[in-house]
């Protein structure tokens, strides 16, 4: 969800900005699987088409090819630390570390918890997006460069 979400948001915010995302799981679930049905049709109800997403686990060289490594809770985030090489932990993140107006810091895992989680964790990854976005703005990114930021998001759950 948080892939398409902030795909979606980058280019409403500039359509010349070109933000490289791929989302991955911290676990081998569903590996080539399209996204929950609640994720899609939560992600669709914003306007957001996610099903043509498939399911990947985080490879070793996502640390390297990406600046941000944005994980949604802290056991995602603890284990992306104990894979990542030491000196790429400054590309590890809580994406809700980027919204100073959400009082939480963890997006919660909605899998298996029917729509209205999804929806409440959708609501928690518009803000970090948000959030996210302004942060790349701060940093006077140019826009039209796919190089300047590349963002792997970690998905809670299968």
């Amino acid at each position: 969800m948080a892939q398409g979400v902030l795909e979606q948001n980058s280019k409403h915010r500039d359509p010349n900005f070109q933000l490289s995302v791929d989302s991955a799981g911290t676990h081998p679930f569903r590996i080539g699987q399209a996204p929950d049905e609640h994720a899609q049709n939560a992600s669709q109800h914003r306007g957001v088409d996610i099903s043509g997403l498939r399911a990947r686990v985080v490879e070793a060289d996502d640390f390297h090819r990406f600046d941000y490594v944005l994980a949604m809770d802290r056991a995602n985030l603890q284990l992306l630390r104990y894979t990542c090489p030491e000196q790429r932990h400054h590309v590890l993140h809580l994406y809700l570390e980027f919204s100073p107006s959400s009082a939480r810091d963890e997006i919660p895992d909605p899998y298996q918890r029917g729509e209205s989680a999804f929806e409440k964790s959708l609501d928690l990854i518009e803000l970090a997006t948000t959030g996210f976005l302004e942060h790349l703005s701060q940093l006077h990114v140019s826009p039209g460069k796919p190089e300047n930021v590349r963002t792997g998001a970690t998905e809670p759950g299968p």
